[in-house]
């Protein structure tokens, strides 16, 4: 996709999948971020036809694997203990096969609940879905959105990843929360651009 940058307005492009990643101006060296595409793609406009999510698909996602880099880091240290482990004489062996098991299992779950977590825009709603066995999922109509607000810790800040929550009511109860956004920045402003 095209953008302009804002400082020289030379145009600049970059693939879809890095929306809300930060890219220099080749021109001034500027520091921006990419923006969302105008338009939805013709499949995402399709999946929310199809899921009753309504309206114009401005920007879908789930969480990034930069925002589980915590837990992708135990299960590491995990693995390498049941390595050391698996090597040892004795019981250690086995008691290394169980954590390796073990450490695959989490593996495994983190992906299956990154996977089964969506979150969707649209110019009517916000939605947030999640669940593998019991599905929950929170709507919120655009138009009812008060505040929108942008937590970002320092590692969280340098990897570029967020959490948004979207307050309706002026006494800033937040009703749903996007964890783990990759590009927050942008997301931001495109529901900014809406309320």
């Amino acid at each position: 996709m095209d953008f302009t940058c804002p400082k020289c307005h030379v145009v600049l492009s970059a693939p879809d999948s890095e929306v809300g990643e930060i890219a220099r101006c080749a021109g001034c060296g500027n520091v921006t971020y990419v923006p969302a595409p105008k338009g939805p793609s013709p499949a995402a406009s399709d999946q929310a036809g199809a899921r009753g999510g309504g309206g114009k698909v401005l920007w879908t996602g789930r969480p990034s694997r930069k925002a589980l880099l915590g837990r992708y880091g135990l299960i590491a240290l995990g693995a390498v203990l049941g390595l050391v482990l698996l090597f040892r004489p004795g019981v250690w062996t086995r008691i290394g096969v169980v954590v390796l098991l073990l450490d695959a299992g989490a593996y495994a779950a983190v992906a299956i609940i990154r996977r089964c977590t969506q979150y969707r825009i649209t110019d009517q709603l916000i939605t947030y879905e999640a669940g593998v066995f019991d599905r929950t999922t929170k709507e919120i109509p655009v138009s009812h959105v008060r505040e929108v607000q942008l937590q970002q810790g320092l590692l969280a800040r340098m990897m570029n990843v967020g959490a948004l929550a979207f307050s309706t009511s002026a006494s800033g109860d937040t009703e749903v929360v996007f964890t783990g956004v990759r590009g927050p920045h942008a997301v931001r402003d495109i529901v900014r651009e809406y309320i």
